[in-house]
């Protein structure tokens, strides 16, 4: 256990004969590099799950967040996954895409609920698992009335319509060269992105909002949310594009020029600015994707059998969780002290530097966890504040925070 929780903290990616070392120098267990390998087998996977698990089930909410939108949502629900290559070895238990060049590789699937800070699902996934299958077979952990953000990978017809099934909330980006229609004199017409340019321009307003219906054979429907691109920001599109193929299409030169969101929010609900702020929180989730992997490396994976790979990831997961249940409680006290958010960014790498101190503890001096607690909450005050910069809301602001 104490090998896989805390090697990989003091080494990027410490091998066997880093494990057998350590054991001996700091334990008197000799024990060689290949019979250590033997260790990272059924047996150790499934005592980390059982470990993980019972964490991630049983943990105590560290705190939570007041809301404006608490009296219209009974959750925020954040999802996204995070995906890495692994070694070509590890094929068969983790295939890859075919034709790709990534012979195997894995995901992380992620999701956090913005009201109580909890994390309501956390797992190491085959990279194949498409993000919408995940998405629909999740669909049970959702509570009524509670309004779902997602990447668009998570969301087709078909689970927009088990969400409104469910008396969820959602709120997407409109997939790109889905069809779009209106009903004019109770004939379906169809609604192109030029007209939509069209509509913005005429009006002379920020947003267009409009009932319409997507889809083909059956047609569904949605409540549609387009507002017109600064120049910038469509110059950024038109290189990322050019950047992935040579070629421009004509739906391109309108769709770069456009942000294009549905939900099933009523107007009198979620007004269009609320809306397109409200999605804005989606991003948060790459902040926290950029903090496992810059300050966990937990993409970095060398060659190396199977179950020592899940062993691994499974230790990282719940690190991911201490650390999460650490933020939280002291985010709480940072907003309700001194109205300001703490940097979950910033809290994994002033954690992972207090890792050794933790390490002796969990070993030798466990009454002294305490004071361990209270010493990273004040550096965690201190030094893990959010910068803000100029002209970016902050995210107490989009989630409408109160004391």
């Amino acid at each position: 256990m104490k090998t896989v929780l805390f090697d990989h903290h003091l080494s990027e990616q410490p091998s066997l004969q880093h494990h057998s070392l350590g054991l001996a120098q700091e334990h008197g267990c000799n024990i060689s590099k290949q019979g250590l390998d033997k260790r990272f087998n059924d047996k150790a996977v499934n005592f980390l799950s059982t470990v993980f698990k019972n964490y991630l089930s049983k943990r105590i909410n560290t705190g939570a967040i007041k809301s404006e939108w608490e009296k219209k949502f009974s959750a925020i629900r954040i999802m996204d996954s995070t995906e890495f290559k692994l070694p070509a070895s590890l094929c068969e238990s983790f295939p890859g895409y075919n034709g790709s060049g990534t012979k195997s590789g894995a995901q992380i699937q992620f999701e956090y609920d913005m009201f109580s800070g909890n994390v309501e699902n956390i797992s190491l996934e085959k990279i194949l698992v498409s993000d919408v299958r995940y998405g629909l077979d999740h669909m049970d952990t959702l509570s009524r009335d509670s309004l779902v953000i997602r990447d668009l990978g998570y969301f087709n017809v078909d689970a927009y319509k088990k969400l409104e099934a469910h008396k969820v909330y959602y709120i997407s980006r409109l997939k790109p060269l889905m069809n779009l229609y209106q009903l004019v004199n109770n004939q379906y017409k169809q609604l192109s992105y030029a007209s939509i340019i069209k509509k913005l321009n005429k009006s002379g307003k920020p947003y267009l909002d409009l009932d319409i219906y997507i889809g083909r054979e059956t047609l569904y429907p949605v409540r549609l949310v387009a507002n017109l691109l600064s120049k910038d920001a469509t110059t950024r599109r038109e290189q990322k594009i050019k950047d992935r193929r040579s070629k421009f299409n004509k739906a391109d030169i309108y769709l770069n020029k456009l942000n294009l969101f549905i939900t099933n929010t009523k107007r009198e609900m979620v007004s269009s600015d609320e809306l397109y702020k409200l999605y804005k929180l989606r991003w948060q989730v790459e902040i926290i994707f950029k903090g496992w992997k810059s300050i966990l490396k937990i993409h970095k994976v060398r060659k190396m059998n199977a179950n020592r790979f899940r062993c691994y990831l499974l230790s990282k997961l719940i690190w991911i969780l201490f650390c999460w249940d650490l933020y939280n409680t002291v985010n709480t006290c940072a907003w309700q002290g001194m109205k300001e958010s703490l940097s979950i960014y910033k809290c994994i790498g002033l954690i992972k530097l207090r890792v050794i101190s933790l390490r002796e503890i969990f070993m030798n001096s466990q009454h002294k966890l305490y004071q361990w607690i209270l010493s990273i909450k004040e550096i965690l005050l201190d030094y893990g504040l959010k910068e803000h910069r100029n002209g970016r809301m902050k995210v107490s602001d989009l989630l409408k925070q109160t004391w």
